[in-house]
């Protein structure tokens, strides 16, 4: 004896189903490897950029950062490689740096003290000035930052307003205290009793 089964004949409404179900994973699922693949890439350039960086030449370090623009601090060493180490110093490029640097890491207090130093450098003293003290105010218990800015208002005859930070520099020990102390001398004037 033989039992005869039969097929359900199908319904439109099932295989409309179907099909929009398969076709939503075939979506999800082009989703997904478009997503692996931008993730790979931009791992790979961050990878590429790190790689470069790490010869600490300054044409591979420029590479690094056309590799991977983001990175604050690729922007912050080629400032110092333009700024130090060049040929031809361009004080305007080094801003131009660490500005993209303080711009990516806004809350990096030493970025910061470096666009101040090259604005300070560029001959952009209001700039500078704005720059150091937004630098202490993310980090004001840094002896570098309060000596930087110290170091800035003696240059600028603003002797009274460096004795303060001078004062944390010393309590901290950031720098020896004949440093302080000559800077102090050399750019106040201690009135005779």
């Amino acid at each position: 004896m033989f039992i005869e089964t039969r097929e359900r004949p199908s319904s439109a409404k099932g295989d409309a189903q179907k099909t929009k179900r398969a076709l939503a994973i075939t979506m999800l699922r082009a989703c997904l490897v478009v997503v692996f693949a931008a993730a790979a890439y931009f791992a790979a350039r961050r990878g590429v950029a790190a790689w470069y960086f790490s010869r600490h030449d300054p044409h591979d370090v420029e590479l690094a950062v056309k590799w991977d623009p983001q990175n604050p601090e690729y922007a912050d060493a080629l400032g110092h490689l333009v700024e130090f180490y060049s040929e031809n110093p361009d004080p305007n490029r080094s801003v131009q740096l660490y500005q993209t640097a303080t711009r990516l890491s806004p809350n990096d207090a030493h970025y910061w003290t470096d666009l101040g130093s090259a604005y300070d450098r560029a001959g952009r003293p209001n700039d500078a000035i704005r720059a150091f003290e937004r630098a202490r105010r993310l980090f004001p218990s840094s002896p570098d930052i309060n000596w930087k800015l110290a170091n800035f208002y003696v240059r600028t005859k603003r002797a009274r307003e460096a004795l303060p930070l001078l004062k944390n520099v010393l309590l901290a020990g950031g720098v020896q205290d004949r440093e302080v102390f000559a800077l102090v001398t050399g750019g106040v004037s201690i009135p005779a009793k």
